[in-house]
């Protein structure tokens, strides 16, 4: 076993909400089959991660300059929930941040609640083998997450807060790589910030002379395919949700008001295509967020 040392990184903590009544539902043929959920936690991430880095570098702002090639990272999946750590620099936050952005969109196309925390600290991490400090508040604050809070008393929101250390640090010391990436993963409530994986969930394109052809009749079936996939997560999480569980209940209400106001997004876009005149010769290029229901 490698000696013991305490080494300051950015810390990412994710669990998966209500995963014991999940199992409890799978054993008895209800929702989830007992091997999906097993499945599923495994993809929040593996140990051979950190192999992935020294081989390929950052898959997150490449270009950015890492302290080390495999960022120091480390990432252990036990039960349900996860822990990752990476190396004190922007360009590793910002590897860590989208790690726990993709485990929380996988998690959502299952129609499954996460909350997590991501901050610096002191942590003990090579393997499977996690200590320090870093990682007790980890776990301590991912309990009270209040971003996004609709009461003033609201706690446990199913969200992945991120510290305000964490954020001032990438708008302070990080690159025009980090700054960017960074806002596009997470989302600030105006006070605390946290990962925002539902603002990937739309259809959009622009008008613009670089020669594609324009078709609104394919924008409208992309658009439609998203509306589909929106409406089967939707009946997946209000499925999943026990209806006597207030707590459970207003957790997801968190996620259905979400997607709902993507649908509203959707039938808007239908509404402005439907509105558009085609004259030949329309060019336009598109921006998709594709795949995200193909799981």
């Amino acid at each position: 076993m490698p000696s013991f040392k305490l080494k300051h990184k950015f810390i990412g903590y994710v669990d998966i909400l209500g995963f014991t009544e999940h199992m409890r539902a799978a054993e008895k043929g209800k929702g989830f089959k007992p091997e999906e959920l097993f499945e599923i936690a495994k993809r929040l991430g593996t140990i051979h991660t950190r192999d992935e880095f020294l081989r390929h570098g950052p898959t997150t702002c490449p270009q950015s300059k890492p302290i080390n090639r495999d960022l120091d990272y480390e990432v252990t999946q036990q039960f349900d929930c996860v822990v990752i750590s990476c190396e004190p620099s922007a360009v590793g936050c910002l590897n860590l941040v989208s790690h726990c952005w993709s485990a929380s969109m996988m998690l959502f196309t299952k129609g499954l609640l996460c909350r997590g925390y991501i901050m610096r600290g002191d942590i003990y991490h090579e393997g499977y083998d996690v200590s320090g400090s870093g990682y007790f508040d980890a776990i301590k604050n991912e309990k009270v997450v209040s971003v996004f809070k609709r009461e003033a008393d609201e706690r446990g929101t199913p969200f992945i807060e991120v510290d305000p250390d964490v954020a001032n640090y990438i708008e302070a010391d990080g690159d025009d790589c980090a700054r960017r990436v960074f806002k596009r993963l997470v989302m600030t409530d105006g006070e605390l910030s946290a990962i925002y994986p539902f603002s990937a969930l739309s259809h959009s394109f622009i008008i613009a002379g670089l020669g594609i052809r324009f078709d609104p009749d394919k924008e409208k079936e992309s658009n439609n395919n998203l509306r589909t996939g929106l409406r089967n997560v939707r009946a997946k999480i209000v499925e999943l949700t026990p209806a006597g569980d207030a707590s459970a209940v207003r957790k997801a209400r968190h996620y259905l008001d979400a997607i709902d106001m993507q649908l509203q997004r959707c039938d808007k876009l239908d509404a402005d295509l439907d509105g558009m005149l085609r004259p030949f010769g329309i060019s336009a290029t598109k921006e998709r967020t594709p795949g995200l229901f193909l799981n």
